[in-house]
């Protein structure tokens, strides 16, 4: 509700109780106008934010559901005996991808067991497809 909103709501407030019969004294027409008074504050801030929040929330609705309707995809990996104690996870000549766009690829890696790692890189680098 914007400064100019205030007469316009009392207008058609007060027009419409007059219109109905409605007797206007001192009191009602105070209280009214107090009330819309401090409305006005509360819904001028709020407002935006929360039709702000209502648009996120409805597009991480949709990016969830588009989601949920993709099809499960079974797990196309060998299960291998591991030879090598000494490194937990090894990756050679590995590639990557979302959907039919590679992320990663030719990636070689080794990670001895035991070992603390960090990932690190500029965003879009494909540390999360990893």
């Amino acid at each position: 509700m914007s400064f100019m909103s205030i007469p316009l709501v009392s207008l058609a407030t007060f027009g419409g109780m007059w219109l109905m019969g409605q007797r206007l004294s001192p009191e009602n027409i105070f209280s009214t106008l107090s009330f819309f008074t401090m409305v006005r504050a509360p819904l001028t801030v709020a407002m935006p934010g929360f039709i702000e929040k209502l648009s996120e929330a409805r597009v991480s609705a949709r990016r969830i559901d588009q989601f949920m309707q993709l099809d499960v995809l079974m797990n196309k990996c060998e299960k291998v005996k591991n030879e090598n104690e000494e490194h937990v996870i090894i990756m050679e000549n590995a590639s990557f991808s979302w959907k039919d766009t590679p992320s990663l690829f030719s990636l070689n890696l080794k990670i001895r067991n035991g070992n603390l790692i960090g990932v690190k890189g500029s965003i879009g680098a494909g540390k999360s497809t990893l």
